[in-house]
């Protein structure tokens, strides 16, 4: 549970969203607009902080730790940010849940392996939100007017009904890195999901391989970090986020490292995580130098194994 006076906190401090009393009294959609971009600029989704401590304390965080980790906007992976980001909304009065989806990454694939937020506005009004995966999330996604598309790197990302209860994120066109699909056929389920409400206690299990095992976890492959950032002219990294318009994100994973738009990438590969190290103190400033340099000497032992 958060306290309406954490929330205040979080919002001002850590979100730099001044005016949010302003925004939610005038109108709750607007506010939940303005929470996404928000979020995203400042709370990153990673796996520095989890591959930075010893395996003995490696874990599927409670709730106690999840509050802890978002009101110091350390950020995390799904259960982290999205479970947070709905005890932040209930704290705030809105009528929102976590649900479970299943995140198709090949063999390690478990089902209910990532959480995700639905926000009720009305009997009508049904939103999703998804600050926990490496994938640009441009605003509430309306699951009650389907299908929603938006764009990254020139490719469609769409959200549809699916059969039965079931809805769907699909990747169109081609690639998030960039690489356009052989056809217009060709699609990519990243993730399904079903509306049933979920504790954060229901994940124990569906997300003990991914916090626990690195042989099988996609946590534990190498470094994966996403964002979306503004910069000056000169590349110099500012506080202030973009709430409007074709908003620059950086995903790193593994060797590659994407900075993107809607329409536009610049992608590249890297050779070593000294590169890599110097990308993410850059552009996640929040993470600490060493927990950044043991997570990536965890990621090069295991490289080299």
């Amino acid at each position: 549970m958060i306290t309406i006076d954490e929330a205040n906190e979080f919002l001002i401090h850590q979100l730099k969203f001044a005016n949010w009393k302003e925004v939610i009294q005038r109108n709750k959609l607007e506010f939940l607009k303005l929470l996404v971009p928000y979020y995203a600029h400042n709370i990153y989704f990673q796996n520095i902080t989890l591959t930075s401590i010893p395996a003995s304390e490696r874990k599927v965080p409670d709730e106690k730790a999840i509050i802890v980790a978002g009101l110091n906007g350390i950020g995390g992976n799904c259960i982290t940010q999205n479970s947070f980001l709905d005890l932040l909304l209930k704290s705030l009065g809105f009528d929102s849940s976590i649900i479970s989806g299943t995140v198709h990454c090949g063999e390690s694939t478990t089902t209910n392996n990532h959480v995700l937020v639905v926000v009720r506005l009305s009997p009508n009004e049904l939103y999703l939100l998804d600050l926990g995966v490496g994938v640009p999330f441009p605003e509430p996604i309306p699951l009650h007017n389907l299908p929603y598309i938006h764009r990254a790197v020139g490719h469609r990302i769409m959200y549809r009904k699916s059969t039965n209860d079931f809805y769907e994120c699909v990747q169109l066109d081609g690639t998030l890195m960039g690489e356009k699909y052989e056809d217009n056929e060709t699609e990519f389920v990243r993730y399904d999901f079903t509306l049933n409400p979920r504790t954060i206690d229901f994940f124990n299990e569906p997300l003990h391989l991914i916090f626990t095992d690195p042989e099988r976890s996609v946590f534990f492959e190498g470094p994966l970090l996403f964002r979306y950032f503004t910069e000056n002219e000169n590349g110099q990294m500012l506080d202030d986020a973009q709430l409007t318009g074709d908003r620059k994100f950086i995903l790193i994973r593994g060797d590659d490292i994407l900075i993107g738009t809607n329409e536009t990438k610049l992608h590249r590969i890297v050779t070593d995580y000294e590169d890599t190290k110097a990308t993410i103190l850059k552009y996640f400033p929040r993470l600490s130098k060493e927990n950044v340099e043991k997570s990536l000497d965890f990621f090069n032992k295991k490289r080299f194994v």
